[in-house]
């Protein structure tokens, strides 16, 4: 049963702390060690100075990117980007992620919570969150979204409830920056092979009204308003930069990518 009155949010708080505050406190300090520089180093780039100064609202960020949610968490955590603030909050915000992951997988173990955590928060593509101060938390945040957009495909019962709330949360990821649409793909398909895995269920029927029609109708709903959003907010030229491309573009780009990995790892 959900919290219903403040005593029980408190019980569900403090049951939550006993349960998580080792793993989190263990993560933490290991990402500290691992990514120290980041938290104590002003690092030098050519966005440094750009990401303390004061934005408006709405900023080219909305206006010409159409990553409007993404403004809306900068005006909350203080428009401008220090960095040892943001790099704190978005390593421990990384490791939540890391616990709702392990919630997803339905992962109750303490120990694996903490490798889980510390895998998400130290694997080196993460460090591609951290290159711009100002971005820091919502990179983070969008993944946040993502994951509780998943789970709530998952853990609710009523799919007139849970698919519009999934699509929520994706719209919003994907309104903090758009190629979170990779990530929600990929969760989307792990939920619905974790079930085939775990209930080993052969009727493919069964798993594509159970599963796989939610998650395609929740993603299909966020692309579709997400994109009529951008319609209303990025009202700006985007010049040579746009997150949004036909299909022509979108294969050009796919074959150019898969050659340079093929080039550099083969």
């Amino acid at each position: 049963m959900p919290p219903t009155n403040l005593e029980d949010w408190q019980r569900s708080a403090a049951s939550l702390w006993a349960k998580y505050a080792a793993p989190f406190c263990a993560a933490y300090i290991l990402t500290l060690i691992v990514y120290s520089y980041l938290f104590t180093t002003i690092i030098l780039t050519s966005h440094t100075f750009p990401n303390v100064w004061v934005r408006p609202y709405p900023s080219n960020t909305t206006l010409v990117e159409g990553r409007w949610f993404s403004d809306i968490i900068r005006q909350l955590i203080g428009v401008g980007g220090v960095q040892a603030f943001q790099m704190a909050v978005s390593a421990a915000l990384q490791i939540v992620n890391g616990f709702l992951f392990a919630s997803l997988l339905r992962v109750d173990n303490r120990f694996y919570v903490f490798l889980i955590a510390a895998f998400l928060s130290l694997h080196p593509a993460v460090l591609d969150y951290y290159a711009y101060t100002s971005d820091h938390i919502i990179f983070v945040a969008g993944d946040t979204l993502i994951l509780l957009g998943v789970l709530a495909l998952d853990r609710t019962a009523d799919r007139k409830v849970g698919v519009p709330l999934a699509a929520l949360c994706f719209m919003l990821a994907l309104a903090t920056y758009g190629p979170k649409v990779a990530l929600i793909g990929v969760l989307l398909l792990i939920w619905c092979v974790q079930s085939a895995l775990q209930e080993n269920r052969n009727d493919f029927r069964f798993l594509a009204a159970d599963r796989f029609l939610p998650a395609a109708v929740s993603f299909a709903a966020a692309l579709i308003a997400y994109a009529l959003s951008t319609k209303l907010t990025a009202t700006q030229a985007s010049e040579f930069r746009a997150h949004v491309n036909d299909l022509n573009a979108a294969l050009r780009q796919l074959r150019a990518a898969y050659s340079e990995v093929f080039q550099d790892f083969v």
